[in-house]
């Protein structure tokens, strides 16, 4: 069970520490499962084979610092898995550009072509995902996610997951660790059979406002976190229209009275608005 050691978010800053400010978020948790050793960056040389593959030098435009920090520092080995696609996937810098280098020579089994001004930085071989920084100013949002049913249907837009590869990284460690042992998940469904994501907005910002918790600054207008003392609201990848119901999940430590007592009380806000357990004790979100 992890238990956190900090009360308060990680702190914003600039790119230049956002490694910094990530693992000190990370080790907060649980300090023999992160330590240093399965962290392992990429060598200047990986980063540069990598944009050579991507043929970046043509772009003429200058690579996200964000990344190239991740690369520098996790290329090699990340801690966790982005949380948005189940069943794992790849950040390996050495698969990615492996990737590539079979597309550019006709090779690629998979059949997907990145978009121009597009970097992929996360591969999950089941159901063939990629997850892309959007340099193309084409969207309003950089952090997207193109299956390949989207190539199929031509869509051509992808679905959005993040407002910045930054926040998209303290989501994914929020998510990875911020487990207490209880965990809770509502849903709601309107006469429709759906709910939008600014209903999920509006029903949370109301609970921040009544039990006076905080909003994570890595949120966004597709991921929202609230911190609530010993208990921890996440509702992630919102979308605009959800066929099945936006779900908010809220993570609790079973072994403390006041965290039960938060979560009990969470619960009972939920229903009064609509929402439905959907899952109990243990289940993840």
């Amino acid at each position: 069970m992890n238990i956190r050691d900090v009360k308060e978010f990680p702190s914003q800053g600039t790119e230049d520490n956002l490694y910094e400010r990530l693992l000190e978020y990370i080790w907060a948790f649980d300090k023999g499962k992160t330590g240093k050793t399965i962290v392992q960056g990429a060598s200047k040389e990986q980063i540069s084979m990598l944009k050579e593959k991507l043929h970046f030098a043509k772009w003429n435009k200058k690579f996200p610092r964000g990344y190239e920090i991740f690369l520098e520092t996790m290329g090699a080995k990340c801690p966790f898995v982005f949380w948005q696609l189940d069943g794992g996937g790849n950040t390996n810098i050495d698969v990615l550009t492996a990737w590539l280098a079979e597309k550019g020579e006709g090779e690629n089994e998979s059949g997907i072509t990145p978009p121009p001004y597009h970097i992929p930085f996360f591969w999950q071989e089941i159901g063939e995902y990629f997850f892309y920084i959007d340099m193309s100013g084409d969207y309003p949002y950089p952090i997207r996610i193109e299956p390949h049913m989207e190539k199929e249907n031509n869509s051509g837009k992808g679905l959005c997951h993040a407002e910045s590869f930054e926040k998209l990284l303290f989501q994914t460690a929020c998510y990875e660790y911020e487990k207490y042992g209880m965990s809770v998940s509502l849903i709601k469904k309107d006469c429709s059979g759906k709910v939008s994501r600014d209903d999920t907005i509006k029903i949370l910002d109301s609970m921040r406002d009544f039990f006076r918790y905080q909003k994570a600054w890595f949120s966004d207008d597709f991921n929202y976190i609230l911190l609530g003392g010993n208990i921890t609201v996440l509702a992630l990848h919102l979308q605009s229209s959800e066929p099945f119901g936006n779900t908010i999940c809220i993570e609790g430590n079973a072994d403390e009275y006041l965290a039960q007592s938060r979560l009990s009380s969470a619960i009972s806000f939920l229903k009064k608005h609509g929402y439905c357990t959907d899952s109990v004790n243990g289940v993840q979100c």
